[in-house]
């Protein structure tokens, strides 16, 4: 219980700190607006700028604009995390989002469908990609930021180690394979795609190669890439528009993810005709997407054939440089580290203790007869895993530790990127050496249960101590996430904050996404 509640109040201060720099800058914006005519039909208009503007200063990957009974919730997604600012009063809820599907192009008199778009700002050079869904109190509304021209243009950029950036450009100078990037949603994966299209529109030794891409959908517009979007309507989705792809004789591919296994088999095949493909595909590992491919019931000859590497990344926030030092083991959060640094907070990150984000990468390729032998034995992703590790592969749970040694981030994040829960599915078989530290033993030596049957033997304590590790996460998020949340009144009867005793309930909630 120790190493849990040693790392819950670092989340949640941080998340706090953001929290109160999120509510002063809302604050700001509705004393601003405060003497607005709300009844002005450019409130609307002011309003959505003035958000929009608010989230990009705030650097926001996400808005969520999300109903309720106190009314409208805006919630920003800031280095991962989900921070509430306030609320919008249900009476003038509707006019922005109105405002929302109107820049968006989209129908804005109907409520009862899902809808998408993109809203473009030329004057900043901005693109955001807006989700409308119908929920219980009305209309919720992402808005998402998508990565402009000048951001991700190279892999450098993506901040990967040398020796990942290094084997990642050689291979994305072979003329078939697939190369497969997962990880969960919100990971970069994405990113990753467009930073090796863009590298792979300069060309080599002034070759240009002829490159296409079928997505669902175009998040970013790539110069030399003939991008096509998926319309099921029509009958054109990503195995189907594969095959209608080959006919354009390109030399490389990129689809934007693998779905299903009809997906799955267009793009193996289509990377042994003489195409280098690019895809995505989410799994928790790289292991695990090979595993995942074997379970769809793929042949494993085609498989180990077509496939040239998976990469999977995690994405954890990068130490601001007022992060103060520590050697103190309670604040280690379990991990095998000695010395380290923790979040602080100041006038630069906003009070966070981080600025930006860290890209946590394994690249698992498959050149080493040992893994391609595992592929055809239909091994589980341990044992792939542990063969790849042999073969010279870092896994990225080691990575995230180096990145702990190096000052990069915390303890608290690694364990908020992989979780509470025992490292044995994080590292492969035989990696003993980087076992995290589990901490005393949460029940006590001479517990006896009242079914005999639950009676632990020796070896079964530590699965006991797992599954009270859950118990208590989940005490401590739902302590946290209580619906007590009180408002204080609006400012010109338009903006609602939430009150600043409902900060704990709020951090909670974000840390425990």
């Amino acid at each position: 219980m120790d190493r849990f509640a040693t790392t819950v109040p670092f989340q949640r201060r941080d998340a706090m700190d953001q929290r109160k720099q999120l509510i002063e800058a809302f604050n700001s914006l509705c004393l601003d607006l405060a003497g607005a005519d709300l009844s002005d039909s450019e409130y609307p208009i002011q309003m959505v700028n003035r958000l929009i503007t608010l989230a990009a200063e705030m650097r926001a990957s996400d808005v969520h604009l999300q109903p309720s009974s106190l009314g409208l919730e805006l919630r920003l997604r800031i280095d991962g995390v989900l921070h509430c600012c306030g609320f919008i009063p249900p009476s003038n809820a509707q006019r922005v989002m109105a405002r929302l599907k109107v820049m968006a192009d989209l129908v804005h008199y109907r409520h009862d469908l899902p809808q998408e778009g993109r809203i473009i700002f030329a004057d900043r050079n901005q693109e955001m990609r807006i989700s409308v869904l119908p929920t219980l109190h009305g209309e919720k509304i992402v808005l998402r930021f998508l990565s402009g021209p000048g951001h991700f243009r190279s892999i450098d950029e993506l901040g990967y180690p040398p020796d990942v950036a290094e084997s990642l450009r050689g291979l994305l100078q072979e003329t078939m394979g697939a190369i497969v990037v997962t990880g969960p949603a919100g990971s970069g994966k994405s990113s990753c795609l467009y930073a090796c299209l863009r590298e792979l529109t300069l060309g080599s030794d002034g070759i240009r190669r002829s490159i296409a891409s079928l997505e669902d959908p175009i998040e970013v517009a790539v110069d030399g890439v003939a991008q096509t979007e998926v319309n099921p309507s029509v009958g054109l989705d990503l195995a189907s528009g594969l095959r209608y792809l080959l006919r354009q004789d390109p030399e490389i591919i990129m689809m934007g993810e693998i779905r299903d296994r009809e997906t799955a088999d267009a793009v193996l095949q289509a990377s042994l005709t003489g195409h280098l493909l690019l895809t995505t595909f989410h799994a928790g590992s790289a292991s695990e997407a090979i595993s995942r491919l074997l379970e769809m019931d793929l042949e494993p000859y085609l498989i180990r054939s077509s496939l040239r590497a998976v990469l999977s990344q995690r994405l954890v926030r990068r130490l601001c440089t007022c992060a103060r030092p520590s050697d103190d083991p309670s604040e280690a959060c379990g991990l095998p580290v000695e010395e380290f640094f923790l979040p602080t907070g100041c006038e630069k990150c906003a009070g966070t203790g981080f600025a930006g984000r860290l890209a946590l990468v394994e690249l698992l390729t498959i050149d080493s007869s040992e893994v391609g032998r595992a592929i055809l034995a239909k091994s589980d992703s341990r044992t792939l895993e542990g063969k790849a590790v042999e073969s010279g592969m870092i896994p990225r749970l080691q990575r995230g530790i180096d990145a702990v040694l190096r000052g990069q981030t915390c303890p608290a994040e690694i364990r908020r990127a992989f979780g509470f829960l025992s490292d044995d599915r994080f590292l492969p078989a035989g990696q003993s050496d980087l076992r995290f530290d589990a901490g005393p033993s949460l029940l006590p030596a001479d517990f006896t249960s009242a079914d005999p049957a639950e009676n632990p033997e020796p070896g079964d304590r530590a699965a006991m101590d797992e599954r009270a590790i859950s118990r208590v996460a989940e005490e401590c998020v739902s302590q946290g996430n209580g619906n007590d949340r009180q408002t204080r009144p609006s400012l010109s009867g338009e903006l609602t904050l939430a009150a600043e005793g409902g900060s704990d309930a709020a951090a909670a909630d974000d840390t425990s996404r």
